[in-house]
């Protein structure tokens, strides 16, 4: 009966540890995935000899399917002055 009891009892604090380590686990994760969705992305685009018409987005004629993309899922500007 006492081998019966001390079996269990390690038994048991083996699933507790087990448990800890994964309860860690997910709030370890939690905050990393917490922490990154609060950075801004920030993608700046330098061209040159381009003006704001010519993307497709600001009314212009050549296609520009990525740019255009990235100003309907994000913020696109439109005062230049």
């Amino acid at each position: 009966m006492c081998d019966l009891l001390v079996r269990l009892n390690q038994f048991v604090r083996r699933v507790s540890w087990g448990v800890l380590l994964l309860l860690g686990a997910a709030v370890a994760t939690n905050a990393l995935a917490a922490n990154t969705s609060m950075q801004p992305n920030i993608v700046y685009i330098l061209v040159d000899n381009t003006g704001w018409g010519d993307f497709s987005t600001y009314g212009g004629t050549t296609p520009t399917p990525r740019i255009d993309q990235i100003a309907q899922e994000g913020i696109k500007l439109t005062n230049y002055t």
